[in-house]
């Protein structure tokens, strides 16, 4: 069973938890782009990405 992600066009965001499971080989990111859809794997889409946010945990 394939794990699908689903995200308009533009600028996608992932958190986390997506990227911890596009570790995982059935993982796929679906980019739709009008009639068009653009399949990522994991490292596809991590190797992509750009780090945009940093959390701070409380002390």
């Amino acid at each position: 069973m394939l794990q699908i992600v689903t995200r308009p066009v533009g600028e996608v965001i992932i958190g986390r938890a997506e990227v911890a499971a596009a570790a995982a080989p059935d993982w796929r990111l679906i980019v739709v782009d009008g009639l068009d859809l653009i399949e990522f794997d994991g490292p596809g889409a991590l190797n992509r990405a750009e780090p945009i946010a940093y959390w701070i945990p409380p002390l």
